[in-house]
């Protein structure tokens, strides 16, 4: 099997169609998992319908436990060589190519165009990679900001196994981010895929990131960073693995930031101040040793200085 695409579903009844029709074509040679998480809608009888009707689609409902315990248990039914992670209320353009490429290729990782669509069904963004082959070192200057979707890299199943990595499944946001890095730190170079392209949805209704957060949440947030921080990178990938632990922290600090209310300043300081080190003052980015000089020493000065996040 070359390629198995998980589809993590839960309550996307209105979203489900378009994605499923967007990944069939006349290849043979992959597999579609819906892993149905609880859903109380009508997408259950969906993936049900799909699964009788191709031979290439299968379905499993299981408990509600949240997308990281669905892409889990997708991950463990998986028989491709590949493993690309797609969201129920997206689709795709050209899965052809993406298999043909795959099948003609034997690397580590791949990365793919996208467009990003706001609720009004709207392109706001539209990124293609100019570059067929990109060192890791280099992906931290061609990759867009806080690009650490799944949906933008197709995985070698193999070498998740070889590395035991798997979804935190205490964590609701960021999660993605700390697989993506747990992966790319053993790699050397990413291919991209021209012609194929992601879509993706950006804040539909009722989504995670379109709700307000609660003082767990925020503190899960830390737990992705910390998760992050912990990383061993192969010499390949230390810069850029550096890079992304900065570049984590300083969403950290965002979401301080924007959550100062459900929390003692004091408390909040504290928790900043214990995962501030000398290495993250040594980088050349200005703007981020501000923030992070600022946020160390008082969270309330980094609430009022707009212009640093």
């Amino acid at each position: 099997m070359l390629l198995s695409i998980i589809i993590p579903v839960f309550n996307i009844e209105s979203y489900l169609t378009q994605c499923v029709n967007s990944l069939l074509c006349e290849h043979d040679d992959y597999e579609i998992i819906l892993v149905d998480d609880g859903s109380t809608d009508g997408s259950q009888k969906m993936c049900d319908e799909y699964a009788d009707r191709y031979c290439n689609i299968s379905v499993y409902h299981k408990k509600n436990g949240g997308v990281s315990s669905a892409r889990n248990y997708g991950l463990a039914k998986a028989k491709g060589k590949y493993i690309y992670f797609v969201d129920g209320d997206d689709w795709v353009e050209n899965v052809y190519e993406l298999l043909s490429v795959l099948g003609s290729m034997d690397e580590d990782v791949f990365c793919t165009n996208y467009k990003i669509y706001d609720k009004d069904n709207i392109i706001v963004r539209d990124y293609k990679y100019a570059h067929d082959i990109i060192p890791i070192a280099n992906l931290k200057d061609v990759k867009p900001l806080h690009f650490h979707t799944l949906w933008g890299y197709v995985f070698k199943k193999k070498l998740i196994a070889d590395q035991k990595l798997k979804f935190c499944e205490d964590l609701k946001y960021a999660e993605d981010w700390v697989f993506v890095n747990q992966y790319l730190a053993n790699v050397s170079k990413i291919y991209s895929i021209k012609r194929f392209c992601y879509n993706y949805r950006l804040l539909r209704s009722g989504s995670a990131m379109s709700q307000k957060l609660t003082e767990r949440q925020v503190l899960l947030h830390f737990q992705a960073y910390d998760m992050i921080n912990q990383i061993c990178p192969c010499k390949a990938a230390k810069t850029f693995i550096e890079s992304e632990k900065r570049e984590c922290f300083s969403y950290v600090l965002n979401v301080c930031r924007d959550n100062t209310s459900l929390f003692d300043d004091n408390v909040l300081q504290q928790m900043i101040r214990q995962r501030v080190t000398l290495s993250m003052l040594a980088c050349t980015n200005i703007k981020f040793i501000v923030k992070v000089s600022v946020a160390y020493f008082d969270i309330y000065i980094l609430k009022k200085i707009k212009n640093l996040i």
